[in-house]
């Protein structure tokens, strides 16, 4: 990691196109110090340029749609000194989805934790000691500086810098173990950190199987009906027990021989097409296990022995079993793509969860909601080794129709409800066995909720667990929200971030182009309405100081907190 240059800049303005490099910053691994040079004196445009020369991995934070092109602008050639790999930490973690799969010092994955990914809030999650500064950025658009302003732009900078390096070097840490399923060229390619988590997967199969890696640019449709997520049977219920097959998807490749069927030693009507369980598409060997599957099976393995010793490795064998459905169903990965591969899997699997239901319900349990590879049942007054039972005897008549049985394949307890409210598919919250209240895919856990939506949640999140049926009346939920807007119209209003002048806006009727034309570019506050405003159209957007001076609540529109907090409310008959 010797030969590395944590950069950022500052400019004068957002569009790429028109503004200037005011400030050049950076940290060099090969010295160990901190640079920081004024872009606006010709004279350290030399420096820049040595910099950038020196260094052949080039690391920054949206620095490949933003900060590099505006350095290019300047004059500053890019690719001197040898081939330069450019690494966009803002796109490893959000484009490519490396949030999802990176834990915070907590133990909770990035993208759980963050409300958006800015770097301020992505420092503070992972506990980085430096903290982003705040600046008014008309600074930069000053001609000349004074030394007390040069020091405070320092500083800026300094922030900046140093924690594009912490969190270069936490990213570098955490997929430190990744490397064992790349080749050598890979690795120093950075394939195990700047690619997706497909990609990851699909290089270290083809390492691992000694394939090509082969790439198409035709993109075939796939046959797919998706997995099996069954509408909830009723909106409320106690003693729930969630079973779960683990690795589903990849127990149905490892036990079915999906990617054999272009095998030398069978012909096409001799291989497998599926049985009375379940009809398949595509056809595959039935008489010995491809490399793939092979190889599957050593990485669940090895996994289990990783898991045991708290061996980081083992999160990297995780991530490409759950990965590799993923990209079957994608012709561009073309060394293991199958036109019926991931049809046949999600085929297997809806057929899995169906014999489940059956079967469970067979024997006096009711299973009220399955979503893919689980199955919630309602205990119905039957000890919990009763239904645990019943689920191995499942996993072992579902083998009967597999080719290749692997004895890891299993359908164990994954979470045991005191209490549970479905309000639609792959929509519910619960209270575990230990007391903790728990969301799956309603507002409060999303990125994208509203301030006022969390602020309510907070104060109702009691309420809900001491209620009946955990739900609260309408009329109660809108009483809360109203006070709190009372108290702070502000906790209505959400933030736009505008990155362009109102002249590089092809559509200058959108509502960010007219917040642009009305602001300029930077971060507002708006509060939306129905009657205050010169930004909108049917509904309007003033700033907070307009809604606390002219507006009442009734003149807000609060629609998306309320449909929000919608699950939460009691259906009236």
């Amino acid at each position: 990691m010797n030969n590395i240059l944590i950069y950022d800049i500052e400019t004068d303005g957002l569009a790429i196109d028109k503004s200037k490099m005011i400030f050049f910053g950076a940290y060099s691994y090969v010295d160990n110090k901190y640079y920081y040079l004024n872009a606006m004196i010709k004279s350290e445009h030399d420096k820049i340029q040595e910099l950038i020369q020196n260094h052949n991995v080039l690391i920054g934070f949206n620095n490949i749609n933003f900060d590099k092109p505006i350095i290019e602008n300047t004059g500053i050639a890019w690719n001197t000194g040898g081939y330069k790999h450019n690494l966009d930490l803002l796109q490893i973690l959000k484009l490519k989805g490396r949030a999802q799969i990176m834990a915070t010092p907590t133990g909770e994955m990035l993208s759980n934790s963050i409300e958006n990914y800015r770097l301020s809030t992505i420092g503070e999650a992972l506990q980085f000691e430096v903290a982003k500064g705040e600046i008014d950025y008309n600074i930069f658009k000053q001609k000349s500086f004074k030394a007390n302003e040069l020091q405070e732009i320092y500083n800026y900078l300094y922030a900046d810098i140093k924690l594009t390096k912490d969190l270069w070097e936490y990213v570098f840490d955490y997929f430190e173990c990744f490397k064992d399923y790349v080749s050598y060229k890979d690795y120093n390619n950075f394939k195990h950190i700047n690619t997706s988590t497909g990609s990851f997967t699909y290089h270290a199969i083809c390492y691992l199987t000694n394939k090509p890696v082969q790439w198409s640019d035709i993109k075939e449709q796939t046959i797919n009906d998706g997995g099996s997520v069954m509408d909830p049977t009723t909106d409320y219920a106690e003693d729930v027990v969630c079973f779960d097959f683990s690795s589903l998807y990849p127990m149905i490749f490892i036990q079915n021989n999906l990617f054999s069927s272009d095998c030398k030693c069978c012909k096409k009507s001799d291989q497998f097409k599926g049985n009375d369980l379940f009809e398949l598409r595509g056809s595959y060997c039935k008489k010995k296990q491809g490399v793939i599957e092979k190889t599957l099976i050593g990485l669940y393995l090895q996994r289990k022995k990783y898991k045991a010793v708290n061996d980081p490795r083992q999160y990297a064998i995780k991530i490409m079993i759950n990965s590799l459905y993923g990209i079957t169903g994608s012709s561009i990965f073309t060394t293991i793509y199958n036109t019926y591969v991931s049809g046949d899997c999600t085929t297997i699997g809806r057929a899995c969860i169906g014999k489940a239901i059956d079967i469970f319900n067979d024997n006096g349990f009711e299973v009220i909601y399955s979503d893919t590879d689980s199955c919630f049942v309602k205990l119905n007054n039957k000890p919990k080794k009763e239904a645990q039972k019943v689920a191995d005897s499942i996993a072992n008549t579902l083998q009967d129709d597999m080719t290749f049985p692997f004895d890891e394949f299993d359908f164990n307890i994954d979470g045991h409800y005191k209490r549970i409210r479905l309000v639609s598919k792959k929509r519910y919250y619960y209270i575990t066995e230990d007391d903790e209240f728990k969301i799956k895919g309603l507002a409060p856990i999303r990125a994208d909720c509203t301030r006022c939506t969390r602020e309510v949640f907070d104060i109702i999140k009691p309420e809900l667990i001491a209620a009946e049926k955990m739900v609260l009346s309408e009329e109660h939920i809108q009483s809360i929200l109203y006070d709190l807007i009372s108290e702070d119209i502000t906790i209505a209003s959400q933030q736009f971030n505008i990155k362009k002048s109102i002249d590089d806006y092809a559509n200058t009727t959108g509502l960010h182009a007219q917040i642009s034309q009305e602001f300029g570019e930077g971060t507002h506050i708006l509060i939306k309405n129905f009657k205050l405003g010169r930004v909108g159209k049917d509904k309007k957007y003033c700033t907070p100081d307009q809604a606390r001076m002219f507006l009442s609540i009734d003149d807000l529109d609060l629609s998306k907190s309320l449909n929000e907090l919608q699950p939460f409310m009691e259906v009236k008959e």
